[in-house]
């Protein structure tokens, strides 16, 4: 069964922001003025089934993480960051997101 749902990421242009060098990984320019769309993706990423809602515990203070059911989660395919998380997103201003994925589905664009 392939499940589809409605959110589409625009192409990004222009050079990349400037981030920080180390863990934590956090964008240093280039902040959304108007966060509409990092609260839509926010909101589409938590309605996605088997999918938590929790305080990161990796990532910086605030920073709300993706968390995979147990019952659904891969062992191993070292996709998580720790236990369960698999992806957050920091808090305002930074707006980024990390995401972990499976080597297989890890595709390198330019």
């Amino acid at each position: 069964m392939t499940l589809h749902y409605d959110f589409e990421l625009p192409k990004r242009t222009g050079a990349k922001p400037t981030t920080t060098p180390s863990n934590p990984h956090m964008q240093l320019d280039q902040q959304p003025k108007d966060r509409k769309l990092v609260d839509e993706l926010i909101g589409w990423a938590f309605s996605l089934p088997d999918i938590s809602k929790e305080y990161s515990k990796i990532s910086v203070p605030g920073a709300q993480a993706m968390c995979m059911s147990e019952e659904k989660m891969c062992t191993h395919c070292n996709a998580f960051m720790v236990e369960t998380e698999f992806a957050h997103f920091h808090p305002a201003p930074d707006g980024s997101m990390h995401l972990g994925l499976p080597q297989r589905d890890v595709k390198k664009s330019n």
